[in-house]
């Protein structure tokens, strides 16, 4: 389903369900929020503007969405 990126709406419960069965949302979280620092730390080198402004912060509106 990822590889493929099949993100059907049936998929992504699946993909929900498998990350709760295992537990492993915590290292899921930890992993978008080390990516989240790598995107940030890259958007350093622009100049300040509203559209750099917002790209920061998509970040994290995703990480703190609900599933």
């Amino acid at each position: 389903m990822i590889a493929n990126r099949d993100f059907t709406p049936k998929n992504k419960r699946r993909i929900i369900e498998l990350v709760h069965s295992y537990e492993t949302l915590e290292d899921v979280v930890k992993l978008a929020m080390e990516y989240s620092l790598q995107a940030k730390q890259a958007l350093s080198d622009f100049p300040d503007s509203i559209y750099r402004e917002a790209l920061l912060r998509f970040p994290e509106f995703v990480i703190d969405r609900k599933m």
